[in-house]
């Protein structure tokens, strides 16, 4: 494929034909989207790429009262080539523990389980598929 764009040096004017990016390794991507469950059934087919562990700057009052604004785990994905991030719970961190990144996974939201807290715990069950491919990673 052959690309057939200029750019136009912005000292002297003079235009310069682009390579052809075909070949190109994505090295920054777009802000991932939320990947929220909302209703008790929502079910979900993904490309699990990772995790990382989130250290949110401490807030006013926190540093106020000198506490640790602590930290989160985040699971990233891969949707229909965009990424996609949800923060993980205790249940979803034990369930993503072995899961090899670069894997097809299946997640659906089954129920609430009372805590006692003010928010019920949502409970999941996730299935491991197989591993991704480079082509499903640019379109899963």
């Amino acid at each position: 494929m052959t690309t057939e764009k200029a750019l136009a040096n912005t000292e002297t004017g003079e235009l310069s034909t682009v390579p052809d990016t075909s070949g190109w390794g994505l090295v920054h991507d777009e802000a991932p989207d939320q990947l929220k469950f909302e209703e008790i059934g929502e079910e979900y087919v993904l490309i699990y790429v990772g995790q990382e562990e989130i250290f949110p700057p401490a807030t006013p009052r926190q540093i106020e009262k000198n506490e640790d604004p602590g930290s989160f785990i985040q699971l990233h994905f891969r949707c229909l080539g965009k990424p996609i991030v949800s923060n993980a719970g205790y249940e979803l961190r034990m369930a993503f523990a072995d899961v090899p990144a670069c894997t097809w996974v299946r997640l659906k939201y089954v129920k609430n389980v009372d805590t006692g807290e003010a928010s019920p715990m949502k409970s999941f069950k996730v299935w491991q598929g197989p591993e991704a491919t480079d082509a499903d990673l640019l379109q899963g």
